[in-house]
């Protein structure tokens, strides 16, 4: 038997990277699924190749939006059991000392109170239907340990998120909400890709950087997100799992 069979499961960010991984990964579970991105194109085309999947537009960044998508999920899917918040942004890399407001605002506009306001969404509909869920936040090694990289609004950001997973673990265990997150090290994404061409010389510490001598690949880090989603982890709560190749030993 499938997995997640008949599992009905809302991944916030599914159109690229981790994202795109999580809903292929999902889809072949045998989830019933609903997804946003910022593409709509890319996210028609997944839509297309893998079964029992809807693209629903939405930007995370605005309350109005979220409310929006999540009500068109929620009756589409004809209620919920899952969801992955998957959504962030790395920021653009600078020193600490020469980053504005604008781009800590920009970073943790999607990466902490985007997926505060999803979660929220969620929540409020485990609570209202008085059933159990999972919620899988996708932070990183980042949330954990520091960041001496130029990306201090990212790092901070995604500590920021780890709290609020063990917040709201503790807050509805009662309820039989489990939240927790998972913290991969590098990946190969876009985003990861994307900071190897800011910076030559950090494209080539990264993989060196993992004990394991390499970056994660997508299908990875979906892997263990299916697994903290899946009833293999029904006791797992508030833990944040790390994938990491043995970076933050």
């Amino acid at each position: 038997m499938k997995r997640l069979e008949n599992k009905r499961a809302i991944i916030i960010g599914g159109t690229s990277g981790i994202g795109k991984a999580i809903v292929e990964k999902f889809s072949a579970e045998g989830a019933n699924i609903v997804f946003c991105g910022r593409s709509e194109e890319k996210g028609a085309q997944i839509a297309d190749q893998h079964k029992n999947t809807k693209f629903i537009s939405c930007n995370i960044i605005k309350k109005e939006s979220v409310k929006i998508f999540f009500e068109k999920a929620i009756t589409f899917l004809d209620g919920l059991d899952i969801a992955v918040n998957n959504a962030g942004i790395s920021g653009d890399i600078a020193a600490f000392h020469e980053t504005d407001d604008a781009l800590l605002s920009k970073v943790m506009e999607t990466n902490f109170f985007g997926i505060w306001r999803c979660l929220q969404q969620e929540i409020q509909y485990f609570i209202t239907q008085n059933e159990s869920g999972a919620i899988v936040n996708v932070s990183s090694t980042s949330g954990l340990i520091g960041n001496g990289l130029g990306l201090s609004p990212y790092a901070s950001s995604k500590h920021a998120l780890i709290g609020l997973t063990k917040s709201i673990a503790l807050e509805y265990a009662k309820n039989n909400i489990r939240v927790n997150a998972i913290c991969p090290g590098f990946v190969d994404t876009p985003m990861t890709n994307r900071a190897g061409e800011i910076s030559p010389k950090l494209k080539k510490r990264i993989p060196a950087m993992h004990p394991m001598g390499r970056i994660a690949t997508t299908e990875e880090i979906a892997s263990a997100v299916l697994y903290l989603c899946s009833d293999e982890s029904t006791f797992t709560t508030g833990s944040s799992m790390v994938v990491d190749g043995g970076l933050t030993i």
